[in-house]
């Protein structure tokens, strides 16, 4: 049973635009003088202080943002990526000597390392890599890069909870409440490391719109935040509101507004301990996806042989239930044997897997080697072989 509140933004998402709309932002020319990624970074800061807060009166989240091609941002859609775009005209779904075919590729951020460190986390790194890199300009210059474009998302929450503060002012008790609550949370996240379940969702939101794609290992991201103390319900409904707008990320008109192969993520798999690790949080964030109607999120269940018979048959009856077709199953002893024996990787950092796009492996934090469809055959046969396998 949904809540009132969280009924309303599904059936929003599913007919309208829950973004609002882009604000056009005007960059000083002289910015092309500097070097290429201090300019990305400073016009990305620019665009971000250019855009409008949106606070409707059923949501607890705040922070709605897109991006335009005027800004080199977010990079599942490519925004402003003007060499990507030229390598795709040339390149996308176009076959390369019959042996490979480029198409689009997923990736996911390392949304745990936001959550637990802030990006103040990532402005200690920058800072450190600064010393390191004194005398190499060109690393510099990324670096600083980096620092502005945290800055920027910093400022960026801050406005947020400018806003709910104005907001305040004027709401009804109960409401203003909620406001000064959400205001509390932008002064904290995603600047700062979370301190409860609802801080963690909020930041995991701020920072998830600079990387629209995969969502990770939720249940393993949201895990320090969720404790007995943790509200259910509110737990619940904060993720199915999370769950909203990345649906919404997509647009509610666009040929993949009814397709599911988007913002997909995992639940459970084995533990440090080689344990099954499909807990309590795994099933309420199941739940709370499927109890929505929408076609994204996209799940992952990992199985491993150390998973309770029922907590199988539990699964099992969730994917066939599921109208929306939002689940997938997979096993995890060849993934995280393929990670260990092929890439070199410990156990501990194999099974910190997900899964993105259709159901494709990943790793949290950087690219796959996704993107490619390869002609197998190709490679073993003799071009006059190819062509009398392919007429006969």
């Amino acid at each position: 049973m949904l809540l009132e509140r969280i009924a309303r933004m599904a059936e929003r998402s599913m007919t309208g635009d829950v973004y609002p709309p882009i604000n056009p932002v005007e960059y000083d020319p002289e910015d092309m003088f500097l070097p290429q990624p201090r300019m990305d970074a400073k016009r990305l800061r620019e665009y971000m202080a250019g855009q409008t807060v949106q606070l409707r009166e059923d949501q607890k989240l705040v922070g709605f943002l897109r991006f335009d091609e005027s800004v080199t941002s977010e990079l599942f859609q490519r925004r402003g990526h003007g060499h990507f775009k030229e390598l795709a005209a040339s390149f996308y779904c176009v076959p390369f000597e019959n042996l490979c075919t480029m198409e689009w590729q997923h990736s996911c951020g390392d949304f745990s390392y936001v959550l637990n460190h802030g990006l103040r986390g990532y402005l200690e790194r920058i800072a450190a890599a600064m010393e390191t890199y004194e005398d190499q300009p060109d690393r510099r210059d990324f670096l600083l890069a980096l620092e502005e474009v945290c800055h920027g998302l910093i400022d960026w929450a801050r406005r947020c909870g400018d806003a709910c503060a104005a907001a305040a002012e004027t709401a009804a008790p109960e409401r203003a409440a909620e406001l000064l609550r959400m205001r509390e949370n932008c002064y904290r996240v995603p600047e700062h490391p979370a301190r409860d379940f609802y801080e963690a969702v909020q930041s995991f939101f701020f920072v998830f719109q600079c990387l629209p794609d995969g969502l990770g290992t939720l249940d393993r991201t949201f895990a320090p935040f969720f404790g007995p103390e943790t509200d259910r319900e509110e737990a619940t409904a904060l993720l199915q509101e999370l769950f909203i707008m990345v649906s919404g990320y997509t647009r509610y008109n666009s040929a993949h507004a009814h397709k599911s192969a988007e913002s997909h993520f995992s639940l459970g798999g084995w533990t440090e301990e080689k344990t099954d690790g499909f807990t309590a949080l795994s099933r309420l964030i199941l739940e709370a996806m499927l109890a929505l109607p929408l076609y994204r999120p996209q799940v992952s269940l990992r199985w491993t042989p150390e998973m309770p018979r029922e907590t199988f048959a539990y699964l099992l009856d969730k994917e066939r239930t599921d109208a929306n077709k939002r689940i997938a199953l997979v096993a995890d002893p060849p993934r995280v044997k393929a990670l260990m024996e092929i890439a070199g990787m410990p156990f501990e950092e194999a099974i910190r897997y997900t899964a993105v796009g259709c159901n494709e492996p990943s790793l949290q934090g950087g690219l796959w080697q996704g993107g490619n469809t390869c002609n197998l055959v190709r490679p073993l046969t003799e071009p006059d072989d190819v062509h009398g396998m392919l007429a006969a």
